[in-house]
């Protein structure tokens, strides 16, 4: 289930008191399911024998499990339900993170503000308005939310992921790279740390290391077109064309007309001097692309001659066609 019911442990303790009359509904509510969490935190909240506490814990799950299937308006009455009975931070914070879904930036902002105010270890808080600040491209004030988020706990990988995103806006490369080690160190069997830390890797100057974790990331998925340009171009930076050339075509096969990887394998044929293959790619490009003036030039460079209809226009298009 989605990350934001994790906030639901903040109010467990509140439904130790009360009986309830139908135990079927109290494990409903209780459960990981969308569906049964909001049919058995109704019947529970419709019971008139239970506790305060029980009601804003069932309350509290039901607003989770509507903003995670994205019913926003019945997640806010929720979450109101909530404040009016006991005003705690996890409340305020979801109720943040619904406005920031819809849009409503400031009002969201102001409900994390308040959120942290109430409850100042609450992480979740942290990491929201981390996003907003990020968002707004304010990356210091992000950042520094991350790092809250992080000392309260190291164990949870999103944070990692996202703080090394505003390291890269801040330029800190460096940094970046050992948030994504943390976050491979959490999320071992997860491919995005080891494409996020390659791609950083390879702009450093380690291709040696970006090729390693896209065979890493490859091994976890096979089939990821992604990790196998990737690695393309690793090799391609180390001047090994025929393994690069490999890559692309075996991430072309994958994910059939993906501009990106018939250009990269176009250059490597090109570097290579295959003039014949790196024309076909480039053709193929235009084919997919006709707007795409690179592929033309790069053609025009090869020797191919652009200045009038030729055989990858469209069928009954002309030149003037194409480029309007």
């Amino acid at each position: 289930m989605h990350i934001v019911l994790l906030t639901a442990v903040l109010l467990a303790g509140l439904a130790k008191s009360g009986v309830v009359a139908d135990t079927h509904a109290v494990l409903d509510c209780r459960s990981d399911e969308e569906p049964r969490i909001i049919k058995g935190c109704t019947a529970v909240i419709e019971d008139r024998s239970i506790s305060t506490g029980t009601r804003v814990t069932a309350h509290f799950r039901r607003g989770v499990a509507y903003e995670y299937e994205r019913d926003y308006q019945k997640a806010l009455a929720d979450f109101d339900a909530v404040i009016r009975l006991a005003p705690v931070g996890a409340a305020f914070a979801n109720r943040g993170h619904i406005y920031q879904q819809l849009g409503d930036k400031q009002r969201a902002l102001a409900e994390l503000d308040e959120a942290i105010k109430r409850d100042p270890k609450f992480l979740l808080a942290y990491q929201w308005r981390g996003e907003l600040h990020y968002a707004a491209r304010r990356f210091d004030r992000a950042l520094a939310d991350y790092d809250m988020a992080v000392g309260i706990n190291p164990r949870y990988a999103d944070t990692y992921w996202d703080r090394a995103q505003a390291h890269i806006a801040l330029h800190d490369a460096k940094a970046a790279i050992a948030d994504y080690s943390l976050l491979i160190d959490h999320e071992p069997k997860s491919t995005r740390g080891y494409i996020s830390r390659a791609a950083l890797l390879l702009d450093t100057g380690k291709p040696s290391e970006a090729i390693d974790d896209c065979t890493e990331a490859l091994r976890i998925e096979p089939k990821y077109a992604g990790a196998l340009a990737l690695r393309g171009d690793a090799y391609a930076a180390q001047g090994n064309l025929k393994r690069a050339i490999a890559d692309y075509t075996e991430a072309i096969a994958l994910r059939p007309g993906w501009i990106v990887a018939y250009r990269n394998r176009a250059e490597a044929y090109q570097k290579g001097g295959d003039k014949a293959r790196a024309i076909a790619d480039y053709q193929t490009i235009v084919r997919l692309d006709p707007k795409n003036m690179s592929a033309r030039f790069a053609l025009r460079d090869l020797g191919v001659d652009i200045s009038t209809e030729w055989e990858i226009a469209p069928k009954g298009k002309s030149m003037l066609d194409i480029l309007k």
